[in-house]
């Protein structure tokens, strides 16, 4: 026995594995993480597996590389996993949080009636009739699950609800060409990410429920999204677009921050709200927002920062965007003073505008004119107000000033040929010929007689 040296014993194990990822198929889970480097006694690792996520680990394989496919899963079973790495010493890193997944089915698992204990759905579903959650009971929905509704199919949530899905998004489709009845949550506690809903008669219909949705889409539903009574959801970056109405808030303290809601018959439709409204798109739609009675909300895009063009009725706001968030800047809403008057009075009101206005283009004192002219505009728009308007800020080498308003009044005015006309040589001026080209197009569909346009179409080149 030799006492007189020293014996150095490797008792530091290798970092913690980070990037685990389990991903279920029908017949395999596969699991992957990141393989670590510069490790020069790595010797390899280990993957574990429960059927518990905090205890019950047992090891089911060593290997060298990251990645393992773990072909003893059955099916309806949901199965945690955790990897460690080990060295030549036999030191083992400590184990990250468990991952957790499932083989998915080939074939949609059918769903109805009521959970009898915390369920985790992976895979594709299809519901008949209703599934519901119970108070006290939790429905995890993992990424890139797809569940199909039969025709008056709903889920309806007492419990608490749970969908992570923001880098694989959840699908909720109707089964057939027919409308579902959505999700009802009642005194419910929801956190939703990464969802799409499509096909509902109210898409999700919540009452008295709280918790948070982000990053949800929906589209061709009557009703995407009904909120009313407190306690209420804080809803963000939503994307809202083909329904008859986006939001419906009733009497709730909702939030509504960071949307996207757009081509709609109706954006938000309000009848009492005490929450917040702010930094949201919600422009395009047939009405934007509408209230039965007088509430004020932030600032939003509204298509305009204008507040008679916004699409807007009972709201009050005194700072608007004035282009989509998060490119625009929050600036002063501008406020219509002929918006009172009814229609025979602004148009009065427009043509006294228009024929002073007038005398001073002839003038060729167009910095007065172009003031006129405006008013003119926010009194009764005209299509030959915005031709004027146009000329005139031509004539001051504003060309960009004149641009934007022939292309605001084409858009007003779509049937003028005068407009395109004009537009099309704007555009023609500063060599955007394919502009040119469609707006000259658009002309002779409605005056196919123009001359000048045919000439400018054969110089552009057909």
């Amino acid at each position: 026995m030799d006492v007189s040296g020293f014996v150095t014993i490797d008792t530091t194990p290798p970092p913690q594995v980070k990037g685990v990822k389990a991903k279920g198929f029908h017949d395999r889970i596969e699991i992957a993480w990141e393989q670590l480097k510069d490790i020069s006694d790595l010797a390899g690792y280990k993957v574990l597996r429960s059927e518990q996520p905090l205890s019950g680990y047992a090891e089911i394989a060593k290997v060298e590389i990251s990645i393992f496919e773990d072909k003893t899963a059955m099916s309806d079973k949901i199965y945690y996993y955790r990897v460690s790495a080990f060295d030549q010493t036999g030191n083992e890193s400590d184990p990250q949080d468990p991952h957790r997944a499932s083989l998915v089915s080939k074939e949609p698992v059918p769903l109805s009636g009521e959970l009898k204990k915390d369920t985790v759905l992976s895979g594709i579903y299809i519901v008949k009739n209703s599934l519901t959650v119970p108070k006290g009971l939790s429905l995890t929905i993992e990424p890139e699950t797809r569940i199909m509704f039969d025709e008056n199919a709903s889920l309806n949530v007492y419990g608490k609800m749970i969908v992570s899905g923001k880098e694989s998004p959840v699908e909720l489709i109707p089964a057939g060409d027919k409308k579902w009845k959505g999700i009802t949550a009642e005194g419910a506690n929801i956190a939703v990410s990464g969802f799409r809903i499509k096909g509902a008669a109210i898409a999700m219909l919540l009452r008295n429920t709280e918790g948070s949705m982000e990053n949800v889409v929906i589209t061709g539903s009557n009703i995407g999204v009904s909120v009313s009574g407190t306690p209420s959801v804080a809803m963000k970056s939503l994307t809202i677009s083909d329904n008859k109405t986006g939001i419906e808030l009733q009497q709730t303290d909702a939030k509504v921050l960071q949307a996207n809601i757009f081509q709609n018959a109706e954006g938000i439709r309000i009848k009492g709200f005490s929450g917040e409204i702010k930094d949201n798109n919600i422009v395009d739609n047939e009405k934007n927002i509408s209230s039965e009675s007088n509430i004020k909300i932030g600032a939003n895009y509204l298509g305009s920062i204008n507040v008679d063009e916004m699409r807007i009725k009972g709201i009050s706001l005194t700072k608007t965007y004035d282009n989509k968030v998060p490119d625009g800047k929050i600036v002063d809403a501008i406020f219509n003073p002929y918006a009172l008057l009814n229609n025979e009075e602004r148009q009065k009101k427009a043509t006294e505008f228009f024929i002073e206005a007038g005398n001073y283009f002839r003038q060729r004192n167009y910095g007065k004119a172009v003031t006129l002219f405006e008013e003119a505009l926010k009194a009764f728009p005209s299509a030959e107000t915005y031709y004027y308007l146009a000329l005139s800020y031509q004539e001051m080498k504003e060309d960009e000033k004149a641009l934007k308003y022939l292309k605001e009044g084409v858009e007003k005015f779509p049937k003028d040929s005068t407009l395109q006309k004009s537009l099309g040589l704007m555009y023609y001026q500063s060599g955007k010929d394919a502009e040119a080209k469609k707006a000259f197009e658009e002309v002779l569909r409605l005056s196919p007689e123009d001359r000048q346009v045919k000439f400018m179409l054969e110089r552009i080149g057909k």
